[in-house]
């Protein structure tokens, strides 16, 4: 089968590292891409020659492009995502959704009434070791889910590799909870159903414009309590866990992609042991999943709905 043929808005950080992924799949391949930045835009054309177009709006009007990836700041999304979605593109956009919770809504309305083919880029939703954790709590191996519990450290925020993403260190669109916090949210309202915030406590700097750098929440999402636990911690190394407590174990999702059960309190790998070979697999599936989007066909892509349940989730945890 032919390449899939992919528009990308927005060339950072994550459209550099996601387009040579796909581009090796061999089930994609680069049509034309855009950037505000000349940095950016001389960084894609060094994957993509030829590539490069004078923008976004020649991206979108491509006859060619299949799939748009939107990869831009998070206050643009909406109106690049309209944008693709009207000129009948089937569209991958990152996380988050926007920062505008009832402009989100009214998209995703929009979206469902027209039709649009639309899918957020939320890793844990194509991942097979996250299909695999999923696959073990619908069976109960840890018995039924009691409580579950999300704790993030960062030595430094934005990371060193996001460095020339300057916005993430800023507060109108940046910050670990739009960032990081809302893949384990997304992996949550998936698993666990609705979610309802009943408290939080969030800290910023002196500086207005700085994004945040702890948050404690406790709210329940579907019928289960769970608690945040995230800081920007100096010293400390950069460690992520999602734990799913049960009335039989518990089963936890660490360093992104790495599935461990919990067997007379000590926790043990399942799956992929090693941390190369989980990543290496969720890279392989998200490929696979969007090209089953792109054809039509049955796909586990985070949906706008799921999306904005996240979107929703978090700004009101920035509050």
């Amino acid at each position: 089968m032919s390449p899939y043929r992919l528009g990308i808005i927005g060339c950072g950080t994550m459209a550099r590292a996601l387009a040579p992924r796909l581009v090796a799949s061999g089930q994609f391949e680069i049509a034309g891409a855009w950037d505000p930045a000349p940095q950016a835009r001389a960084a894609m054309a060094a994957l993509a020659h030829n590539a490069m177009r004078p923008s976004a709006e020649a991206v979108l009007a491509d006859p060619d492009v299949d799939l748009v990836y939107i990869a831009s700041p998070p206050g643009t999304h909406l109106q690049y995502l309209a944008a693709a979605a009207e000129a009948g593109k089937a569209v991958l956009c990152e996380k988050p959704l926007a920062l505008d919770v009832d402009a989100a809504a009214a998209l995703v309305a929009r979206a469902g009434h027209e039709g649009w083919r639309v899918a957020v880029n939320f890793g844990f939703g194509a991942s097979p070791p996250v299909a695999m954790l999923a696959g073990m709590l619908h069976d109960g191996v840890a018995g039924r889910v009691t409580r579950a519990e999300v704790r993030l450290r960062f030595r430094q925020w934005p990371r060193p590799w996001q460095a020339d993403a300057t916005w993430l260190a800023q507060r109108a669109e940046g910050g670990f909870c739009r960032e990081v916090l809302s893949h384990f949210l997304f992996l949550l309202v998936r698993q666990l159903g609705a979610p309802h915030l009943l408290a939080h406590a969030v800290v910023y700097p002196r500086d207005p414009a700085a994004a945040e750098t702890s948050l404690q929440a406790q709210l329940r999402i579907g019928d289960t309590p769970v608690e945040i636990d995230a800081a920007v911690a100096g010293a400390i190394d950069d460690d992520n866990r999602c734990t799913f407590v049960g009335t039989d174990g518990a089963l936890r999702l660490h360093d992104w992609y790495c599935v461990q059960r919990r067997i007379g309190g000590e926790w043990h790998p399942v799956g992929a042991a090693d941390k190369e070979t989980s990543y290496r697999q969720t890279r392989e599936g998200l490929a696979l999943q969007l090209r089953a989007f792109c054809a039509g066909e049955p796909h586990t892509l985070a949906t706008l709905d799921e999306a904005w349940q996240v979107q929703q989730t978090v700004e009101a945890l920035l509050r």
